[in-house]
């Protein structure tokens, strides 16, 4: 889907206008005409002034997923799953470290998770 069929969608949803939406975000009212009949895409600050007002991402805006793929760093060869795990750890912000450990604890705190020389250690414990 192009920006502009995703925008119109959008506005659609919120039942407002290009006139509403250039005035409500200080947008020239010639720009909607221009990315529809172009295919051109507003710059960055508009894109954010947008995603912002219609509460998506400005990937979402412009076509790309919502999930953030490049964030995850590929697992190298040489590297181990537990290098692996910390260096994801550190490329997330406060929010999603304390995520990230909640949810490795809930992870060990399932039976059924637990390798089984562990497992059996915790059961006499």
């Amino acid at each position: 889907m192009s920006f502009y069929e995703t925008l119109s969608s959008l506005m659609k949803k919120r039942n407002v206008t290009a006139k509403q939406l250039s005035e409500k975000l200080k947008i020239g009212k010639n720009q909607f005409k221009y990315w529809k009949d172009n295919g051109n895409i507003p710059n960055g600050e508009t894109l954010i002034s947008l995603a912002d007002y219609f509460d998506c991402s400005v990937d979402y805006l412009l076509g790309r997923k919502e999930t953030k793929k490049a964030a995850v760093l590929p697992v190298e060869s040489s590297d181990t799953k537990k290098e692996q795990l910390i260096k994801n750890y550190e490329l997330l912000n406060d929010e999603g470290q304390e995520d990230l450990l909640d949810y490795s604890e809930m992870l060990a705190s399932n039976p059924r998770k637990i390798k089984e020389s562990n497992n059996s250690v915790q059961m006499n414990a």
